[in-house]
């Protein structure tokens, strides 16, 4: 009798004891990976490539490579497209379009970066992930997604692909192949700007200082364009990117009626993320600076040109002498999310 007791007591005990685990943290939901999933995700720094060189023209003299984290501007997150393809036939694509902290298919905490999804875990399963943020004009495109290769194919084309018209909000994209039922959660995803940036920074010699006419604060004598300017920004880099490139302006120099005068909006403080700018030393201009956005390319043939005015008009006699041109051929391969910095002494 005392046998049988001690019998139930133990078996009771046991009984007792798997209940108490399968509802520890959470539950018997947790142990059958029925926990909602939850994503993040980071905007990684941009890498900086620098060059230095003594000409617009030099090849590279110096070369080195770290990485800038960009202005808050930089790293603003509007929206969100987030895309669950399926691995396996039985599947279906999940996938949703966020615009506020609460949407119909969960929560998204802007603080921390983390989307939740009611979707469980055993719902979604093994899944490739991507996000794509700061995407409201191409929502529509997004909305007809169905595969990978169709993500892959979506873009949007700016008819002048530079600063200004290239800016905030920086389109971004990241993706992930994750296992939910082993984990939840996918964590920092990396959301990598679909663009590049480009600084010029030229330090001038005496025979290029000369005292500006000011227009509106632009320099009248110094001018620059951009060539071979690729317009398409695609959410994520195609295998081959065909170039649909453009110039800022249609005159070949010495014609640069149409140039862009040198400006002064890197001049204020705060300093912004992109323009011109330039310094004034006894009246004189000393350097310029311009800073634009563009987009990667796989093709060789984007070029900065800027017209320099001389103090002496050039070494030689007339019709010589005058303006100078200087090219800055910009690298073969310009990939997103590379900061391309060149400071140059002319």
């Amino acid at each position: 009798m005392k046998i049988d007791k001690l019998i139930i007591i133990l078996f009771t005990g046991l009984f007792l004891g798997a209940c108490s685990s399968s509802n520890k943290d959470g539950g018997e939901d947790e142990l059958g990976k029925g926990k909602k999933i939850e994503l993040s995700f980071i905007v990684p720094d941009y890498t900086l490539n620098v060059t230095n060189g003594n000409t617009a023209s030099a090849k590279k003299m110096t070369r080195a490579e770290t990485t800038d984290p960009g202005s808050a501007a930089e790293k603003e997150i509007t929206d969100l497209y987030v895309f669950l393809f399926p691995t396996t036939s039985s599947q279906v694509l999940i996938k949703y379009y966020i615009n506020t902290t609460a949407f119909t298919g969960g929560t998204w905490d802007t603080a921390d970066n983390k989307v939740i999804l009611n979707q469980t875990q055993a719902e979604v399963g093994t899944r490739k992930v991507y996000v794509v943020a700061n995407c409201v004009d191409l929502k529509t495109t997004l909305d007809a997604v169905t595969s990978e290769s169709g993500l892959q194919a979506v873009s949007r084309q700016t008819t002048k692909p530079w600063s200004s018209d290239l800016g905030y909000p920086i389109l971004m994209s990241g993706n992930a192949t994750h296992d939910f039922i082993s984990d939840y959660q996918l964590d920092n995803v990396p959301l990598i700007r679909a663009i590049a940036k480009v600084e010029l920074n030229v330090t001038l010699s005496s025979g290029f200082q000369v005292v500006p006419t000011l227009s509106d604060n632009s320099l009248v004598e110094y001018k620059y364009r951009y060539v071979g300017f690729d317009q398409n920004t695609y959410v994520i880099k195609p295998d081959t990117k065909t170039p649909v490139t453009v110039n800022s302006s249609s005159n070949i120099w010495p014609n640069t009626s149409d140039w862009t005068s040198w400006g002064a909006s890197l001049n204020t403080s705060p300093t912004s993320d992109t323009g011109a700018g330039y310094t004034l030393t006894d009246s004189k201009v000393t350097t310029l600076k311009v800073i634009t956005y563009i987009n990667e390319n796989d093709a060789a043939g984007s070029v900065i040109e800027i017209n320099l005015p001389r103090v002496d008009d050039g070494p030689l006699p007339p019709p010589e002498f005058g303006p100078e041109l200087y090219r800055l051929p910009l690298p073969d391969k310009i990939v997103r999310n590379t900061w391309y910095k060149y400071d140059v002494a002319i």
